[in-house]
């Protein structure tokens, strides 16, 4: 992997506090803004169940969005801690501009007893 791929992969660049998505350029790439099809936003995720505060486990639920690109540092302190959970989980997640926002969405939690999961409607909030 040369320096280039090691940027672009392993380092998330904020200017103002907006994060800066970095792609590789090639000279045919049309830069105009019309043409981006993916935007970045900022949601809240609320209701989730304490049993989904992973960060596996809300990535998961956050791809029902869009591509989950990061949760805030808060929301990581209380998976990695043990905290419990939180009342929301906040993530940036990459939408399509085409594909209408949703209000719920609907997500399979693991049961904490035996074996199976269960359906739970996690509302969301929009940055």
């Amino acid at each position: 992997m040369d320096g280039l791929d090691a940027i672009l992969k392993n380092v998330s660049w904020f200017i103002r506090n907006n994060l800066l998505i970095q792609k590789k350029w090639n000279p045919v790439v049309n830069l105009l803004k019309e043409d981006v099809g993916n935007d970045l936003i900022w949601v809240k995720l609320h209701g989730v169940p304490v049993t989904a505060f992973s960060e596996d486990n809300l990535s998961v639920v956050a791809t029902k969005l869009g591509t989950p690109l990061m949760f805030d540092s808060y929301t990581l302190d209380t998976c990695m801690l043990s905290w419990g959970s939180s009342s929301y989980v906040r993530a940036m997640i990459e939408v399509r501009t085409d594909v209408e926002l949703k209000d719920t969405i609907m997500a399979a939690i693991p049961k904490l007893i035996g074996e199976g999961f269960y359906t739970c409607t996690i509302s969301v909030e929009y940055e």
